[in-house]
């Protein structure tokens, strides 16, 4: 179980992959003009110009150079209770959530990896307008909203 954004009281999950879900996949830009900035190959870029970024189910290429899905994870079930939790944790079983099942989730939080390896970041990432807009959050920097590019 993982804590999401700084005061956001929301839990998450492990998924049974460690991969991005595909309702993230693609193209996103600040703003729409970016988009024909982008490179269009098929192998994904090292890095991006300034404002672009191109999210794989493994990575996420961005300004700054690729960074590596180490860990991929969904809000916990509704369902699912504290008394859950510390049955599964005395019984020492793992919570995963099938990824399948939560393909098409709106929400989930993604540990990167630069590929040179160093520290951990986790982002938060959100869809909203039919998945045509994207907003990740890390742990003590500014919200970024991205548009996806068509």
């Amino acid at each position: 179980m993982v804590a999401g954004a700084w005061g956001a009281r929301k839990a998450y999950a492990p998924l049974d992959v460690s991969r991005i879900l595909p309702g993230f996949l693609g193209a996103w830009a600040l703003r729409p003009e970016i988009c024909g900035e982008a490179p269009r190959r098929a192998a994904l870029p090292d890095r991006t110009p300034n404002g672009f970024v191109w999210i794989a189910a493994d990575r996420i290429s961005t300004k700054s150079g690729p960074l590596v899905v180490a860990g991929a994870y969904v809000r916990t079930p509704e369902t699912m209770t504290p008394r859950d939790v510390e049955a599964a944790l005395a019984e020492k079983r793992k919570i995963v959530i099938s990824s399948e099942r939560e393909r098409n989730a709106a929400e989930m939080l993604v540990e990167l990896r630069p590929l040179r390896q160093g520290e951990s970041h986790f982002y938060q990432l959100s869809l909203s307008d039919e998945k045509k807009t994207l907003v990740m959050e890390e742990a003590g920097r500014e919200r970024v909203t991205l548009k996806l590019c068509e």
